[in-house]
């Protein structure tokens, strides 16, 4: 606004000058009709940026509401299906940071469908996104959806770690554990817990410690302390964990045995997709563990198992359906 008040005023300024000092008519009008035209040109310029700022509101906007769905935000609840569409929209107006998203719904959720290469691509096509950058050295480490490269996979680890982002160290400490070094390990998973700023991969690190503090052989066990870190990942929306808090109850191992508790930790894992959540509650509906036993409901566990290809689950419904 202010330069188009500027650019109004202006040729009248020139009028008065040329005529003061002895000008033409016509010099004046030519003047006045150069300065009109670059009136016209400014509001343009004005136009299209505001029409820029508009559409990056908007590609914000449909990023934010991404992370909300996935992630359960802001009082939201967890909804892949919103995730992903908000995600694409903003992927379709140019945020390669939603890519980043994408890759995460199809490679650690399975949404739409559990898709490593399609993964890759989106982690690719993320630029220097450094968070993609541990989740595409992640498949390269244990070989999804690509040819197995270990040490391609430790690089790009490490080199998102040097350059300052602390959820490196996620993947370091995957490396880590898998070396059998399991009090580093635990630093770095600590570290990313505590320090961390993407929930993703806060989450995980969050179940990486419970994992080492309940199942691991180089580590001193500590089933209270497990529960305590899969219960802050599983409230984050980890899938992983929630599966694992079922088992925790199932087997007594760090609180008392209690199948209910069990079944409703498996479920919350199953209605985010995860499988094998599937298959157990399928088999606790079958022996009648935690719930009244009820094969139909056992059936229909075993079958959205199967469906997702888990062969434990197909064995079941095959035995079930065959009594």
């Amino acid at each position: 606004m202010k330069k188009k008040a500027l650019m109004t005023i202006l040729p009248l300024c020139v009028a008065m000058a040329m005529t003061a000092c002895g000008g033409n008519a016509d010099t004046a009008e030519v003047k006045e009709t150069t300065v009109a035209e670059e009136t016209v040109e400014a509001d343009v310029e004005t136009e299209e940026e505001a029409g820029e700022q508009a559409e990056s509101a908007e590609t914000d906007e449909y990023y934010e509401a991404g992370r909300r769905s996935l992630y359960g935000l802001d009082g939201a609840q967890i909804d892949l299906e919103d995730a992903h569409t908000n995600f694409t929209k903003s992927q379709e107006l140019g945020n390669t940071d939603a890519n980043f998203y994408l890759g995460v719904l199809a490679d650690w959720y399975g949404y739409p469908k559990k898709d490593y290469e399609q993964a890759r691509a989106y982690y690719e096509q993320s630029g220097d996104n450094p968070y993609a950058r541990i989740a595409l050295g992640c498949l390269y480490y244990h070989g999804n959806g690509v040819e197995q490269d270990m040490e391609k996979g430790k690089e790009l680890f490490q080199s998102v770690a040097n350059r300052g982002v602390v959820e490196g160290y996620y993947g370091l400490a995957l490396v880590t554990e898998n070396e059998g070094d399991f009090e580093t390990a635990l630093e770095q998973y600590n570290k990313v817990a505590q320090e961390g700023t993407e929930q993703l991969y806060i989450a995980r690190a969050m179940g990486g410690l419970g994992y080492i503090y309940a199942f691991s052989d180089g580590a001193e066990q500590d089933g209270a302390k497990a529960v305590e870190w899969y219960t802050k990942a599983a409230d984050l929306g980890y899938t992983g964990a929630m599966y694992n808090l079922g088992a925790m109850y199932t087997y007594g191992i760090g609180v008392e045995r209690d199948g209910t508790k069990a079944v409703e930790w498996f479920t919350k894992a199953a209605d985010l997709g995860e499988k094998v959540a599937m298959n157990n509650i399928g088999y606790m509906y079958a022996n009648g563990e935690g719930v009244e036993q009820d094969a139909e409901k056992a059936i229909e566990w075993y079958t959205k198992a199967a469906d997702l290809s888990d062969t434990e689950a197909g064995e079941h419904l095959e035995q079930l359906q065959g009594q």
